[in-house]
Protein backbone atom coordinates (compact mmCIF):
# COMPACT_ATOMS: atom_id res chain seq x y z
CA UNK A 1 0.00 0.00 0.00
CA UNK A 2 2.74 2.46 1.04
CA UNK A 3 4.75 2.01 -2.31
CA UNK A 4 1.28 2.74 -4.41
CA UNK A 5 0.59 5.45 -2.41
CA UNK A 6 4.32 6.81 -3.28
CA UNK A 7 3.99 5.81 -6.81
CA UNK A 8 1.56 8.65 -7.07
CA UNK A 9 4.76 10.92 -6.74
CA UNK A 10 7.81 9.07 -8.00
CA UNK A 11 7.54 6.27 -10.43
CA UNK A 12 8.39 2.82 -8.98
CA UNK A 13 11.53 1.12 -10.39
CA UNK A 14 13.54 -2.41 -9.49
CA UNK A 15 16.71 -3.17 -8.87
CA UNK A 16 17.60 -6.40 -9.53
CA UNK A 17 21.28 -5.79 -8.46
CA UNK A 18 23.05 -4.41 -5.72
CA UNK A 19 23.42 -1.51 -3.60
CA UNK A 20 26.18 0.50 -1.88
CA UNK A 21 25.51 2.97 0.92
CA UNK A 22 28.45 5.40 0.48
CA UNK A 23 28.34 8.57 2.79
CA UNK A 24 30.68 10.85 0.42
CA UNK A 25 33.40 12.52 2.62
CA UNK A 26 33.92 16.64 1.92
CA UNK A 27 37.68 16.89 0.88
CA UNK A 28 40.04 18.89 2.97
CA UNK A 29 37.43 18.68 5.90
CA UNK A 30 38.40 17.52 9.59
CA UNK A 31 37.40 13.95 8.80
CA UNK A 32 38.71 10.73 8.04
CA UNK A 33 39.24 9.23 4.68
CA UNK A 34 36.01 6.13 3.94
CA UNK A 35 38.28 2.89 3.64
CA UNK A 36 36.33 2.59 -0.21
CA UNK A 37 38.52 5.81 -0.83
CA UNK A 38 41.52 5.13 0.17
CA UNK A 39 41.44 1.43 -1.63
CA UNK A 40 40.36 3.52 -4.77
CA UNK A 41 43.69 5.61 -4.40
CA UNK A 42 45.67 2.55 -4.27
CA UNK A 43 44.28 0.51 -6.21
CA UNK A 44 46.18 -0.69 -9.16
CA UNK A 45 44.12 -2.17 -11.57
CA UNK A 46 42.12 0.86 -12.84
CA UNK A 47 43.20 3.09 -14.87
CA UNK A 48 44.15 7.32 -14.02
CA UNK A 49 40.98 8.33 -15.73
CA UNK A 50 38.56 6.00 -13.74
CA UNK A 51 36.59 8.37 -11.07
CA UNK A 52 35.74 7.07 -7.66
CA UNK A 53 31.77 6.66 -8.95
CA UNK A 54 32.91 4.44 -11.17
CA UNK A 55 35.19 2.46 -8.87
CA UNK A 56 32.28 2.16 -5.94
CA UNK A 57 30.17 0.54 -9.18
CA UNK A 58 33.36 -2.23 -10.56
CA UNK A 59 35.31 -3.06 -7.32
CA UNK A 60 34.40 -5.61 -4.92
CA UNK A 61 34.11 -4.76 -0.96
CA UNK A 62 38.05 -5.72 -1.28
CA UNK A 63 38.64 -3.22 -3.52
CA UNK A 64 39.19 -5.68 -6.18
CA UNK A 65 37.32 -6.11 -9.52
CA UNK A 66 33.55 -7.59 -8.77
CA UNK A 67 32.82 -10.87 -9.04
CA UNK A 68 30.19 -10.30 -11.35
CA UNK A 69 32.59 -8.24 -13.51
CA UNK A 70 35.10 -11.39 -13.34
CA UNK A 71 32.32 -14.12 -14.65
CA UNK A 72 30.98 -11.73 -16.92
CA UNK A 73 34.83 -11.41 -18.56
CA UNK A 74 34.89 -14.81 -19.14
CA UNK A 75 31.48 -15.08 -20.73
CA UNK A 76 32.38 -12.54 -23.02
CA UNK A 77 35.94 -14.23 -24.16
CA UNK A 78 34.09 -17.50 -24.83
CA UNK A 79 31.38 -15.97 -27.09
CA UNK A 80 33.85 -13.44 -28.88
CA UNK A 81 37.33 -16.15 -28.77
CA UNK A 82 39.42 -12.99 -28.38
CA UNK A 83 41.67 -12.57 -25.04
CA UNK A 84 41.44 -9.37 -23.46
CA UNK A 85 43.12 -8.40 -19.94
CA UNK A 86 40.81 -8.34 -17.04
CA UNK A 87 42.36 -5.13 -15.93
CA UNK A 88 41.91 -3.76 -19.52
CA UNK A 89 38.53 -4.91 -20.26
CA UNK A 90 37.11 -3.73 -16.95
CA UNK A 91 38.52 -0.39 -17.87
CA UNK A 92 36.81 -0.20 -20.99
CA UNK A 93 33.53 -1.75 -19.87
CA UNK A 94 30.69 0.74 -19.16
CA UNK A 95 28.85 -0.20 -15.88
CA UNK A 96 25.36 -1.17 -16.86
CA UNK A 97 23.22 -0.78 -13.42
CA UNK A 98 24.43 -4.23 -11.64
CA UNK A 99 25.46 -2.22 -8.90
CA UNK A 100 23.60 1.20 -7.70
CA UNK A 101 25.32 3.51 -5.59
CA UNK A 102 23.29 5.16 -2.77
CA UNK A 103 25.40 8.27 -2.27
CA UNK A 104 24.55 10.35 0.76
CA UNK A 105 25.42 13.91 0.42
CA UNK A 106 24.89 17.60 1.31
CA UNK A 107 21.75 19.34 0.09
CA UNK A 108 22.58 20.98 -3.22
CA UNK A 109 22.73 24.50 -2.39
CA UNK A 110 25.44 23.97 0.01
CA UNK A 111 29.25 24.27 -1.41
CA UNK A 112 30.08 21.14 0.24
CA UNK A 113 28.01 19.13 -1.90
CA UNK A 114 30.01 20.35 -4.72
CA UNK A 115 32.85 19.33 -3.04
CA UNK A 116 31.35 15.71 -2.81
CA UNK A 117 30.29 16.21 -6.28
CA UNK A 118 33.84 16.51 -6.99
CA UNK A 119 35.51 13.44 -4.96
CA UNK A 120 32.79 11.06 -6.75
CA UNK A 121 32.93 12.15 -10.66
CA UNK A 122 36.84 13.56 -10.99
CA UNK A 123 39.55 11.05 -11.32
CA UNK A 124 42.49 11.60 -8.05
CA UNK A 125 45.41 9.62 -6.70
CA UNK A 126 45.76 11.67 -3.80
CA UNK A 127 42.96 14.41 -2.41
CA UNK A 128 45.35 17.15 -2.86
CA UNK A 129 45.40 16.04 -6.88
CA UNK A 130 41.62 18.13 -6.98
CA UNK A 131 42.77 21.27 -5.66
CA UNK A 132 44.52 24.33 -8.07
CA UNK A 133 45.19 27.72 -7.04
CA UNK A 134 42.90 29.28 -8.64
CA UNK A 135 40.43 28.48 -6.34
CA UNK A 136 42.32 30.48 -3.40
CA UNK A 137 41.17 33.47 -5.09
CA UNK A 138 37.41 32.77 -4.08
CA UNK A 139 35.71 33.01 -1.03
CA UNK A 140 35.48 30.53 1.35
CA UNK A 141 31.92 29.11 0.78
CA UNK A 142 32.45 29.33 -3.06
CA UNK A 143 35.72 27.33 -3.79
CA UNK A 144 34.01 23.77 -4.31
CA UNK A 145 32.03 25.04 -6.85
CA UNK A 146 34.94 27.18 -8.04
CA UNK A 147 36.67 23.94 -8.01
CA UNK A 148 34.08 21.96 -10.16
CA UNK A 149 33.93 24.76 -12.43
CA UNK A 150 37.76 24.87 -13.55
CA UNK A 151 37.57 20.56 -13.41
CA UNK A 152 34.36 20.48 -15.19
CA UNK A 153 33.46 23.33 -16.87
CA UNK A 154 31.66 21.56 -20.01
CA UNK A 155 29.49 20.10 -17.44
CA UNK A 156 28.71 22.98 -14.31
CA UNK A 157 28.55 26.00 -17.78
CA UNK A 158 25.75 23.68 -19.12
CA UNK A 159 22.33 23.90 -18.07
CA UNK A 160 21.08 20.71 -19.36
CA UNK A 161 23.61 18.86 -17.80
CA UNK A 162 22.31 20.22 -14.38
CA UNK A 163 18.87 19.55 -15.20
CA UNK A 164 19.16 15.58 -16.59
CA UNK A 165 21.40 14.85 -13.17
CA UNK A 166 18.47 16.37 -10.99
CA UNK A 167 16.04 14.68 -12.58
CA UNK A 168 17.87 11.44 -12.54
CA UNK A 169 17.97 12.51 -8.89
CA UNK A 170 14.12 12.41 -8.92
CA UNK A 171 14.04 15.63 -7.67
CA UNK A 172 11.05 17.90 -8.16
CA UNK A 173 10.49 20.70 -10.51
CA UNK A 174 11.00 22.86 -8.02
CA UNK A 175 14.28 22.20 -7.03
CA UNK A 176 15.27 22.16 -10.53
CA UNK A 177 16.39 25.69 -11.25
CA UNK A 178 18.39 27.59 -13.39
CA UNK A 179 22.24 27.34 -12.02
CA UNK A 180 23.62 30.90 -14.12
CA UNK A 181 23.45 33.56 -11.08
CA UNK A 182 25.90 31.61 -8.77
CA UNK A 183 28.22 31.10 -11.31
CA UNK A 184 28.23 33.89 -12.78
CA UNK A 185 29.39 35.25 -9.28
CA UNK A 186 32.00 33.27 -9.53
CA UNK A 187 33.24 33.75 -12.71
CA UNK A 188 33.12 37.53 -11.98
CA UNK A 189 35.25 36.93 -8.35
CA UNK A 190 37.81 39.83 -9.40
CA UNK A 191 41.25 38.72 -9.65
CA UNK A 192 42.90 41.44 -7.55
CA UNK A 193 42.68 41.60 -3.45
CA UNK A 194 39.97 43.49 -2.46
CA UNK A 195 41.20 47.80 -1.90
CA UNK A 196 40.16 49.01 1.50
CA UNK A 197 40.38 52.02 3.15
CA UNK A 198 43.21 52.37 5.83
CA UNK A 199 40.15 53.04 8.32
CA UNK A 200 38.52 50.08 7.03
CA UNK A 201 42.16 48.40 7.82
CA UNK A 202 42.11 49.55 11.21
CA UNK A 203 38.73 47.90 11.93
CA UNK A 204 39.97 44.91 10.36
CA UNK A 205 43.08 44.52 12.55
CA UNK A 206 41.71 45.67 16.09
CA UNK A 207 38.32 42.94 15.18
CA UNK A 208 40.90 40.25 14.19
CA UNK A 209 43.29 40.56 17.13
CA UNK A 210 40.19 40.54 19.79
CA UNK A 211 39.35 37.53 18.00
CA UNK A 212 42.94 35.90 18.38
CA UNK A 213 42.70 36.91 22.04
CA UNK A 214 39.47 34.56 22.07
CA UNK A 215 40.73 32.18 20.75
CA UNK A 216 43.65 31.93 22.83
CA UNK A 217 41.22 31.91 25.98
CA UNK A 218 39.13 29.66 24.38
CA UNK A 219 38.28 27.17 27.72
CA UNK A 220 39.39 23.64 27.26
CA UNK A 221 37.32 20.12 28.25
CA UNK A 222 37.14 21.62 32.16
CA UNK A 223 35.44 24.82 33.23
CA UNK A 224 37.88 25.63 35.36
CA UNK A 225 41.56 25.15 32.96
CA UNK A 226 43.61 27.03 34.74
CA UNK A 227 46.17 27.53 31.88
CA UNK A 228 43.16 28.98 29.82
CA UNK A 229 42.30 31.28 32.95
CA UNK A 230 46.03 32.24 32.77
CA UNK A 231 46.21 32.89 29.09
CA UNK A 232 43.40 35.10 29.76
CA UNK A 233 44.82 37.22 32.82
CA UNK A 234 47.92 37.45 31.40
CA UNK A 235 46.80 39.01 28.56
CA UNK A 236 44.24 40.97 30.21
CA UNK A 237 47.25 42.51 32.19
CA UNK A 238 49.49 43.57 28.72
CA UNK A 239 46.29 44.77 26.62
CA UNK A 240 43.08 45.61 29.04
CA UNK A 241 41.45 47.13 25.90
CA UNK A 242 40.90 43.85 24.41
CA UNK A 243 37.50 43.33 26.79
CA UNK A 244 35.77 46.44 25.32
CA UNK A 245 32.84 45.65 22.93
CA UNK A 246 34.34 46.79 19.26
CA UNK A 247 31.69 49.37 17.64
CA UNK A 248 32.04 50.23 14.00
CA UNK A 249 29.67 53.65 13.22
CA UNK A 250 29.24 55.16 9.52
CA UNK A 251 26.81 56.50 6.72
CA UNK A 252 25.40 54.25 4.91
CA UNK A 253 27.23 52.67 2.23
CA UNK A 254 30.73 53.47 3.77
CA UNK A 255 32.07 50.08 4.03
CA UNK A 256 31.01 49.15 7.57
CA UNK A 257 29.91 45.64 6.28
CA UNK A 258 32.37 44.99 4.25
CA UNK A 259 35.67 45.79 6.73
CA UNK A 260 33.69 43.08 9.46
CA UNK A 261 32.63 40.71 6.63
CA UNK A 262 36.58 40.70 5.73
CA UNK A 263 37.50 40.33 9.56
CA UNK A 264 35.18 37.45 9.92
CA UNK A 265 36.50 35.51 6.77
CA UNK A 266 40.08 35.73 9.07
CA UNK A 267 38.05 34.27 11.87
CA UNK A 268 36.66 31.66 9.82
CA UNK A 269 40.23 31.00 8.73
CA UNK A 270 41.49 30.81 12.21
CA UNK A 271 38.73 28.07 13.53
CA UNK A 272 36.55 30.50 15.05
CA UNK A 273 33.45 29.90 15.57
CA UNK A 274 31.43 33.25 14.44
CA UNK A 275 27.72 34.20 14.81
CA UNK A 276 25.92 36.76 13.06
CA UNK A 277 22.68 38.36 14.05
CA UNK A 278 20.26 40.96 12.74
CA UNK A 279 17.27 43.07 13.85
CA UNK A 280 14.90 41.22 11.08
CA UNK A 281 15.14 38.99 9.53
CA UNK A 282 15.20 39.89 5.41
CA UNK A 283 18.37 41.50 6.65
CA UNK A 284 19.12 38.25 8.47
CA UNK A 285 19.10 36.30 5.01
CA UNK A 286 21.29 38.19 3.12
CA UNK A 287 23.98 37.71 5.19
CA UNK A 288 23.62 33.83 5.10
CA UNK A 289 23.09 34.00 1.46
CA UNK A 290 26.54 35.46 1.13
CA UNK A 291 27.76 33.21 4.40
CA UNK A 292 26.28 30.21 4.21
CA UNK A 293 28.32 28.34 6.31
CA UNK A 294 28.28 30.80 9.50
CA UNK A 295 25.64 31.17 12.49
CA UNK A 296 23.36 33.77 11.34
CA UNK A 297 19.79 34.36 12.71
CA UNK A 298 17.90 37.58 13.91
CA UNK A 299 19.10 39.07 17.40
CA UNK A 300 15.37 37.39 19.11
CA UNK A 301 16.41 33.70 17.76
CA UNK A 302 19.99 33.75 18.26
CA UNK A 303 19.66 34.98 21.65
CA UNK A 304 16.40 33.60 22.99
CA UNK A 305 15.22 37.23 24.08
CA UNK A 306 11.64 35.53 24.21
CA UNK A 307 12.97 33.58 26.78
CA UNK A 308 13.66 34.77 30.71
CA UNK A 309 16.89 35.95 30.91
CA UNK A 310 18.53 33.12 33.59
CA UNK A 311 17.78 30.54 30.87
CA UNK A 312 19.99 31.79 28.30
CA UNK A 313 23.22 33.74 30.45
CA UNK A 314 25.39 30.87 28.82
CA UNK A 315 24.38 31.26 24.82
CA UNK A 316 27.38 33.76 23.89
CA UNK A 317 29.83 30.82 25.48
CA UNK A 318 30.39 28.87 22.24
CA UNK A 319 30.97 32.45 20.02
CA UNK A 320 34.82 33.07 19.63
CA UNK A 321 33.03 36.15 17.76
CA UNK A 322 29.92 37.69 17.33
CA UNK A 323 28.92 40.46 15.12
CA UNK A 324 25.48 42.32 15.55
CA UNK A 325 24.18 44.12 12.24
CA UNK A 326 22.11 47.26 12.62
CA UNK A 327 22.50 48.62 16.26
CA UNK A 328 20.68 51.83 15.55
CA UNK A 329 17.80 49.26 15.46
CA UNK A 330 17.92 47.62 19.11
CA UNK A 331 16.20 49.34 21.83
CA UNK A 332 17.90 49.75 24.70
CA UNK A 333 16.43 47.10 26.67
CA UNK A 334 18.13 44.27 24.36
CA UNK A 335 21.85 46.11 24.13
CA UNK A 336 21.70 45.83 27.60
CA UNK A 337 20.91 42.29 28.04
CA UNK A 338 23.25 41.74 24.91
CA UNK A 339 26.31 42.65 27.40
CA UNK A 340 25.18 41.05 30.19
CA UNK A 341 24.96 37.99 27.94
CA UNK A 342 28.15 38.79 27.25
CA UNK A 343 29.41 39.24 30.79
CA UNK A 344 28.29 35.38 31.86
CA UNK A 345 30.60 34.65 29.03
CA UNK A 346 33.30 35.82 30.60
CA UNK A 347 33.62 39.24 28.43
CA UNK A 348 35.75 36.36 26.30
CA UNK A 349 33.79 36.43 22.81
CA UNK A 350 34.98 39.54 20.00
CA UNK A 351 31.38 41.11 20.47
CA UNK A 352 31.12 43.63 17.41
CA UNK A 353 28.14 45.87 17.19
CA UNK A 354 27.77 48.10 13.70
CA UNK A 355 25.17 50.62 12.48
CA UNK A 356 25.10 54.13 12.41
CA UNK A 357 22.32 56.12 14.63
CA UNK A 358 21.19 58.64 12.18
CA UNK A 359 19.13 56.33 10.52
CA UNK A 360 15.49 55.17 12.37
CA UNK A 361 15.73 54.22 15.92
CA UNK A 362 14.04 50.78 17.01
CA UNK A 363 10.50 49.97 18.41
CA UNK A 364 10.84 51.81 21.58
CA UNK A 365 12.35 54.98 20.63
CA UNK A 366 15.26 54.07 22.79
CA UNK A 367 18.63 53.39 21.45
CA UNK A 368 22.38 52.03 22.82
CA UNK A 369 23.73 55.33 23.06
CA UNK A 370 20.84 56.19 26.16
CA UNK A 371 22.67 53.00 28.10
CA UNK A 372 25.23 54.10 30.72
CA UNK A 373 27.36 51.24 29.67
CA UNK A 374 27.62 52.65 25.82
CA UNK A 375 30.78 54.72 27.42
CA UNK A 376 32.88 51.54 27.68
CA UNK A 377 32.48 50.63 23.98
CA UNK A 378 35.87 50.91 21.80
CA UNK A 379 34.30 53.07 18.85
CA UNK A 380 35.49 53.25 15.38
CA UNK A 381 34.22 55.04 12.71
CA UNK A 382 33.54 55.36 9.33
CA UNK A 383 32.90 58.32 7.23
CA UNK A 384 33.36 58.19 3.19
CA UNK A 385 30.28 56.97 1.82
CA UNK A 386 31.36 54.44 -0.40
CA UNK A 387 27.86 53.34 -1.98
CA UNK A 388 26.86 56.69 -3.14
CA UNK A 389 27.98 57.50 -7.19
CA UNK A 390 26.19 60.76 -7.28
CA UNK A 391 28.09 64.08 -6.16
CA UNK A 392 24.42 65.09 -6.31
CA UNK A 393 22.83 62.48 -4.22
CA UNK A 394 25.98 62.70 -1.97
CA UNK A 395 25.50 66.37 -0.78
CA UNK A 396 21.88 65.58 -0.23
CA UNK A 397 22.74 62.73 2.18
CA UNK A 398 25.64 64.87 4.14
CA UNK A 399 22.72 67.52 4.86
CA UNK A 400 20.40 65.17 5.96
CA UNK A 401 22.59 63.11 8.15
CA UNK A 402 23.62 66.35 9.65
CA UNK A 403 21.17 68.61 10.27
CA UNK A 404 17.19 69.62 9.36
CA UNK A 405 17.02 71.09 5.51
CA UNK A 406 15.43 74.44 5.51
CA UNK A 407 12.30 74.84 3.32
CA UNK A 408 14.92 76.34 0.58
CA UNK A 409 17.13 73.38 0.91
CA UNK A 410 14.41 71.24 1.47
CA UNK A 411 12.74 72.15 -2.78
CA UNK A 412 16.41 71.55 -3.57
CA UNK A 413 16.39 68.41 -2.37
CA UNK A 414 12.76 67.15 -3.99
CA UNK A 415 13.12 69.21 -7.46
CA UNK A 416 12.42 67.42 -10.39
CA UNK A 417 11.38 64.03 -8.02
CA UNK A 418 7.53 64.23 -7.96
CA UNK A 419 6.04 60.92 -8.67
CA UNK A 420 4.13 60.73 -11.00
CA UNK A 421 5.67 63.42 -12.66
CA UNK A 422 2.37 65.27 -13.68
CA UNK A 423 0.97 65.21 -10.58
CA UNK A 424 -0.74 68.31 -9.12
CA UNK A 425 1.31 69.30 -5.22
CA UNK A 426 -0.87 69.13 -2.68
CA UNK A 427 -3.00 66.60 -4.37
CA UNK A 428 -3.64 64.23 -0.93
CA UNK A 429 -2.85 60.78 -0.55
CA UNK A 430 -2.11 58.69 -4.01
CA UNK A 431 -4.58 57.39 -5.18
CA UNK A 432 -4.95 53.86 -8.35
CA UNK A 433 -4.38 56.50 -11.34
CA UNK A 434 -1.36 57.66 -9.19
CA UNK A 435 0.23 54.25 -8.74
CA UNK A 436 -0.52 53.33 -12.36
CA UNK A 437 1.34 55.90 -13.93
CA UNK A 438 4.32 55.75 -11.76
CA UNK A 439 4.59 51.78 -12.83
CA UNK A 440 3.84 52.53 -16.26
CA UNK A 441 7.26 55.46 -15.67
CA UNK A 442 9.29 53.23 -12.86
CA UNK A 443 8.19 49.42 -13.61
CA UNK A 444 10.68 47.76 -11.44
CA UNK A 445 10.08 50.82 -8.87
CA UNK A 446 10.17 49.66 -5.18
CA UNK A 447 7.02 52.15 -2.95
CA UNK A 448 8.18 53.19 0.80
CA UNK A 449 6.18 54.13 3.57
CA UNK A 450 6.59 55.05 6.71
CA UNK A 451 3.19 53.09 8.49
CA UNK A 452 2.02 49.81 7.67
CA UNK A 453 -1.28 51.33 7.01
CA UNK A 454 -0.28 53.14 3.71
CA UNK A 455 1.54 50.53 2.60
CA UNK A 456 -1.41 48.59 2.75
CA UNK A 457 -3.13 51.35 0.93
CA UNK A 458 -0.44 51.44 -1.92
CA UNK A 459 -0.34 47.51 -2.34
CA UNK A 460 -4.39 47.21 -2.54
CA UNK A 461 -4.04 50.58 -4.83
CA UNK A 462 -1.50 48.57 -7.08
CA UNK A 463 -3.78 45.19 -6.78
CA UNK A 464 -6.75 47.50 -8.45
CA UNK A 465 -4.85 48.51 -11.26
CA UNK A 466 -3.40 45.22 -12.28
CA UNK A 467 -6.30 42.90 -11.16
CA UNK A 468 -9.43 45.64 -10.91
CA UNK A 469 -11.36 43.92 -8.04
CA UNK A 470 -9.32 43.72 -4.51
CA UNK A 471 -9.55 39.84 -3.77
CA UNK A 472 -5.98 38.48 -3.15
CA UNK A 473 -5.53 37.49 -6.56
CA UNK A 474 -2.96 35.69 -7.56
CA UNK A 475 -0.95 35.44 -11.24
CA UNK A 476 2.52 34.80 -12.67
CA UNK A 477 4.71 38.05 -12.34
CA UNK A 478 3.14 39.32 -9.20
CA UNK A 479 5.33 41.28 -6.70
CA UNK A 480 4.27 39.70 -2.94
CA UNK A 481 6.23 39.92 0.68
CA UNK A 482 6.02 36.90 2.78
CA UNK A 483 5.02 37.51 6.41
CA UNK A 484 5.75 34.64 8.26
CA UNK A 485 9.21 32.96 9.40
CA UNK A 486 8.93 29.70 8.82
CA UNK A 487 12.61 29.08 7.11
CA UNK A 488 15.34 31.12 7.87
CA UNK A 489 17.75 29.01 6.55
CA UNK A 490 15.93 29.19 2.44
CA UNK A 491 14.57 33.18 2.89
CA UNK A 492 10.98 32.02 4.23
CA UNK A 493 11.26 34.77 6.76
CA UNK A 494 9.29 38.22 7.28
CA UNK A 495 9.53 40.98 4.87
CA UNK A 496 11.74 39.18 1.92
CA UNK A 497 10.08 40.42 -1.39
CA UNK A 498 9.61 37.78 -3.82
CA UNK A 499 8.03 37.37 -7.77
CA UNK A 500 4.70 34.77 -8.27
CA UNK A 501 6.80 32.13 -10.72
CA UNK A 502 3.16 29.77 -10.64
CA UNK A 503 0.52 27.81 -8.76
CA UNK A 504 0.96 24.40 -7.53
CA UNK A 505 -1.75 22.69 -6.00
CA UNK A 506 0.10 22.31 -2.72
CA UNK A 507 0.92 26.14 -2.63
CA UNK A 508 2.59 29.51 -4.56
CA UNK A 509 5.70 28.99 -6.19
CA UNK A 510 7.74 32.52 -5.88
CA UNK A 511 11.33 33.42 -6.34
CA UNK A 512 12.82 35.50 -3.57
CA UNK A 513 14.68 38.59 -3.91
CA UNK A 514 17.35 36.76 -2.65
CA UNK A 515 17.37 34.08 -5.78
CA UNK A 516 15.70 31.49 -3.68
CA UNK A 517 12.74 29.51 -5.43
CA UNK A 518 10.32 28.57 -2.42
CA UNK A 519 7.22 27.20 -2.31
CA UNK A 520 4.77 29.34 -0.16
CA UNK A 521 2.18 26.70 1.58
CA UNK A 522 -0.85 27.37 3.85
CA UNK A 523 -0.08 27.77 7.82
CA UNK A 524 -1.95 27.30 10.56
CA UNK A 525 -2.46 29.20 14.16
CA UNK A 526 -4.07 29.50 16.68
CA UNK A 527 -5.58 32.77 17.71
CA UNK A 528 -7.17 33.74 21.14
CA UNK A 529 -10.16 35.73 20.71
CA UNK A 530 -11.57 38.26 23.45
CA UNK A 531 -13.76 36.32 25.23
CA UNK A 532 -10.93 33.09 25.86
CA UNK A 533 -12.01 31.27 23.26
CA UNK A 534 -9.85 29.25 20.67
CA UNK A 535 -9.62 29.17 17.21
CA UNK A 536 -7.53 28.01 13.85
CA UNK A 537 -6.84 30.14 11.51
CA UNK A 538 -5.32 28.80 7.97
CA UNK A 539 -3.91 31.36 5.53
CA UNK A 540 -1.00 32.13 3.12
CA UNK A 541 1.65 33.98 4.83
CA UNK A 542 1.65 36.41 1.45
CA UNK A 543 0.27 40.00 1.01
CA UNK A 544 0.99 42.46 -1.76
CA UNK A 545 4.55 43.22 -2.33
CA UNK A 546 4.64 46.45 -4.31
CA UNK A 547 5.19 48.68 -1.11
CA UNK A 548 7.22 48.08 2.21
CA UNK A 549 7.73 50.49 5.23
CA UNK A 550 11.63 51.68 6.01
CA UNK A 551 12.30 49.42 8.50
CA UNK A 552 12.14 46.66 6.55
CA UNK A 553 14.27 47.68 3.95
CA UNK A 554 17.26 49.54 6.30
CA UNK A 555 20.50 47.87 5.37
CA UNK A 556 19.07 46.95 1.59
CA UNK A 557 20.55 48.32 -1.45
CA UNK A 558 17.45 49.07 -4.21
CA UNK A 559 17.41 49.78 -7.91
CA UNK A 560 14.92 52.76 -7.45
CA UNK A 561 12.04 53.92 -4.92
CA UNK A 562 9.29 55.55 -4.81
CA UNK A 563 8.51 57.79 -1.66
CA UNK A 564 5.31 58.50 0.33
CA UNK A 565 6.07 59.72 3.91
CA UNK A 566 3.05 59.38 4.99
CA UNK A 567 3.24 60.47 8.68
CA UNK A 568 5.38 63.70 9.44
CA UNK A 569 7.91 64.27 11.93
CA UNK A 570 9.66 60.64 11.70
CA UNK A 571 13.26 61.49 12.39
CA UNK A 572 15.86 60.15 9.50
CA UNK A 573 12.78 58.69 7.47
CA UNK A 574 13.86 60.89 4.54
CA UNK A 575 18.12 59.91 4.93
CA UNK A 576 17.39 56.65 5.24
CA UNK A 577 14.91 56.18 1.85
CA UNK A 578 17.85 58.12 -0.25
CA UNK A 579 20.39 55.95 1.02
CA UNK A 580 19.18 52.85 -0.38
CA UNK A 581 19.95 54.09 -3.49
CA UNK A 582 23.13 54.78 -5.70
CA UNK A 583 22.15 57.66 -7.89
CA UNK A 584 19.42 60.59 -7.69
CA UNK A 585 17.66 58.86 -10.59
CA UNK A 586 16.77 56.31 -8.68
CA UNK A 587 14.03 57.85 -6.66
Amino acid sequence: MIMQLAAQQQKQFLCPGEVKKFVVPVPWERQEIPQVAQRYMDCEWRNDDMSLLEFLRKAGADGQISQKYRRQHRLSFRRCNVAIELEQWMNRYQADGQVLVAAITYTRSSDRHCGQWLLLNVPFRKVDDLWQPDAARLPQSLRCLGLCLLHRPDFWRNPDCLTAEMTAEARADLYIKHPDPPLHGVASTPSGPLQLAPEQALIIQTISERVEYALQARWGAEEDDAEAWGVWLDEQQHAPYQNQVSVVLGPAGSGKSTAVEQAVMRATRLGAHVGIACPTGMLATHYKTRHPDLDVDTVHGMFALHWQEAQTLDIMKKYDMIVIDEVGQLPQWVFERLLRLWDAADRRPALVFVGDFCQLTGVDGTTARQSPRWAQMWIMQLRDMKRCKCPRLRWKLELLRSATPSKQQLRKILRHHRAPTHRRPHAGAPTSNDIAEVLRETPRTTFLTITRQASKRLNECQHQVAAEEYHMTIYEGMRVRITRNEDKERGFVNGMGATVQRMRRSGVQVITDAGRILLVHPVTHEIILSDGSIRRMTFFPLRLGYSTTLHKVQGATLSHITLWLDRPGVRAALYVALSRVQYDEDW
